[in-house]
C-alpha cells in the first residue's frame, strides 16, 4: 500500500506540473502582451524597445498595419499580439501586400530592418505562448523530479528512469517522431506528449542529474575532510580487532574505553550530528561502541565500524 501511495502521489504531482503549466505559460503570454516595451524586446531580440513595424508612426505615414487588417480578416480595433500572429500564418501573402508600399520599404530600411525582420518578429509573438509554456512546464517538471527523489530516497531507480527517458527522446528525435505516431498514433498524443511533455521533463531530469551529482561530489568532499581525523584511530581499531579475535568467546573480557582507545572516534561522536545518511549511520556505529560488550559483540561492532568508513 505503502509503494502504490507513493506511485498515485507521483502521478497526480506529474499531471498537476502538466496542467498548471498549460495554464500559466498562456497567462504569462498575456502579461508580456500587455506591455508593449517587453513584447517588443522579445519579439525583436532585444533590437528594439518599441514595435518598429505597426506603430502610430507607420500607420501615420505609410497606412500599415491598417491596411493589413482586411486581407488578414480582421476588423480594428486590433491588439498588436493578435495581428502579429495573424501575419505570421500569412506571412508570404503579407509580404507581397508589403512590397508594394515602397515608402513603408524605405521606412524599414532605415530602421535598419525589413520584411524578413517583420516576419521573423511575428513569428517570435506567435510562438510566445508556447514557449512560455514549455519554460513553465520545464520548471515544474523540475520541482517534480525533486518531488520524486524526495518521495522515493532512490537514486539508481531514478537514474535508470532518466536513462530510458532519453532513449525515447532520442528516438522520438532521430526518427522524425515516426516512433512517436507508432507508439501514440493520434495528431494530438503526438504533439502533446512527444512534442511538448517529452523534451521539457528530458531537461529537467538532466539538470536534477547535473545538480545531484555535483552536490554528491561536494558533500563526499566534506565528508572526507571531516574523517580525515578518524584514520589515525585506524590502526588502533584493527589492533583491537585482532587482539579480541583471539578470543571471541570470553564474555566481558573486554568493556569499551572509546575516549582512550580510539579518542577521535569518540570526538566525531560527540561533536558531528549531521542528519546526512552515511555520517549518521558512522556516528550511531561510534556511539554503539559505548555499552557493555563481550567481546563477540564487541568486535562485531567495531568490524560493522571499519566498514563504514569510505575508502582511501
Amino acid at each position: 500500500m505503502k509503494r502504490l501511495g507513493k506511485a498515485l502521489a507521483a502521478a497526480l504531482a506529474f499531471w498537476l506540473a502538466l496542467a498548471f503549466s498549460s495554464w500559466a505559460g498562456p497567462a504569462l503570454a498575456r502579461r508580456v502582451e500587455s506591455s508593449p516595451r517587453l513584447l517588443a524586446l522579445y519579439a525583436s531580440g532585444g533590437e528594439f524597445e518599441q514595435n518598429p513595424y505597426f506603430s502610430e508612426e507607420s500607420q501615420a505615414r505609410f497606412g500599415v498595419p491598417l491596411d493589413l487588417l482586411s486581407p488578414l480578416g480582421l476588423a480594428p480595433p486590433v491588439p498588436q499580439a493578435e495581428l502579429c500572429r495573424q501575419y505570421a500564418q500569412r506571412a508570404e501573402e503579407m509580404a507581397y501586400l508589403l512590397c508594394q508600399n515602397q515608402p513603408y520599404l524605405e521606412y524599414l530600411r532605415g530602421e535598419g530592418t525589413g520584411l524578413a525582420g517583420l516576419a521573423e518578429y511575428c513569428q517570435r509573438v506567435a510562438q510566445l505562448p508556447d514557449n512560455l509554456t514549455y519554460a513553465c512546464r520545464y520548471l515544474l517538471f523540475l520541482l517534480w523530479v525533486l518531488f520524486l527523489h524526495l518521495l522515493l530516497r532512490n537514486r539508481p531507480a531514478l537514474y535508470f528512469g532518466m536513462g530510458l527517458l532519453c532513449l525515447l527522446a532520442t528516438g522520438f528525435k532521430l526518427s522524425g517522431n515516426l516512433l512517436a505516431a507508432a507508439l501514440l498514433g493520434s495528431p494530438a498524443a503526438l504533439h502533446g506528449v512527444a512534442e511538448g511533455a517529452v523534451p521539457p521533463l528530458l531537461e529537467a531530469m538532466l539538470t536534477f542529474l547535473i545538480f545531484d551529482i555535483t552536490l554528491l561530489s561536494l558533500e563526499q568532499s566534506r565528508l572526507g575532510r571531516k574523517l580525515a581525523p578518524l584514520y589515525r584511530d585506524l590502526p588502533a581499531l584493527q589492533t583491537l580487532i585482532a587482539t579480541l579475535s583471539a578470543a571471541p568467546a570470553a564474555p566481558a573480557l573486554y568493556r569499551s574505553r572509546v575516549e582512550r582507545s580510539l579518542p577521535r572516534f569518540a570526538a566525531y561522536a560527540k561533536q558531528n550530528r549531521s542528519r546526512r545518511a552515511k555520517a549518521l549511520r558512522l556516528q550511531r556505529a561510534v556511539e554503539a561502541l559505548a555499552g557493555p560488550h563481550t567481546n563477540q559483540s564487541f568486535i562485531r561492532d567495531l568490524v560493522r565500524l571499519q566498514t563504514l568508513l569510505p575508502n582511501r
